[in-house]
């Protein structure tokens, strides 16, 4: 995650990368480190058919992510019902856990209510990772109703979400 976080978002300071995997900055240093290490390991064992397998999984979850943030789509309580666990475990910017889709889908309503309007720039995947960077734009009436941006990482466990955590930068004061 850390190194997905570094490499592939917005998410890049290692301030941000520490706060979004609830880790110090120090242990931020070390394990992408040790990803570097391993990573030029991997590239040089794995070549053309990796390459391929992430493209392909990157696109789909892209469209999983299109399907559930565009504006206007109400399915999104289907999907994600559908694609995540029933038990999701999600930790949330203000460091609150809470269980089950519904407070994802709750965050999701009040958002489209309130005319919050999110766009996805970056999608990156794995077989255990996803990772969305999303940019919000807030209705002019309400600027500061949602954070300039967000990071949605997700782990999976058989193809399906099962752990959620929410990240974003504070509001400027």
């Amino acid at each position: 995650v850390v190194t997905l976080l570094r490499y592939f978002t917005g998410v890049m300071t290692y301030e941000q990368i520490g706060a979004v995997c609830g880790i110090p900055v120090g242990t931020v240093r070390s394990r992408l480190s040790k990803a570097r290490t391993a990573l030029a390991r991997h590239l040089r064992e794995s070549a053309a058919q990796a390459h391929a397998d992430v493209r392909a999984i990157t696109a789909a979850r892209r469209r999983e992510a299109e399907q559930i943030l565009l504006p206007g789509r109400r399915e999104y309580a289907s999907l994600l019902r559908d694609a995540w666990y029933p038990q999701l475990r999600t930790v949330w910017p203000d460091g609150r856990h809470t269980l089950g889709v519904d407070p994802v889908i709750g965050l999701l309503d009040r958002s489209t209510g309130a005319g919050v309007v999110q766009r996805l720039p970056t999608v990156v995947a794995s077989r255990q990772i996803v990772i969305w960077e999303t940019e919000i734009l807030n209705p002019p009436e309400d600027p500061y109703h949602c954070p300039a941006g967000s990071a949605w990482v997700m782990w999976l466990e058989a193809g399906r979400v099962s752990r959620l955590r929410l990240f974003h930068e504070p509001h400027a004061a």
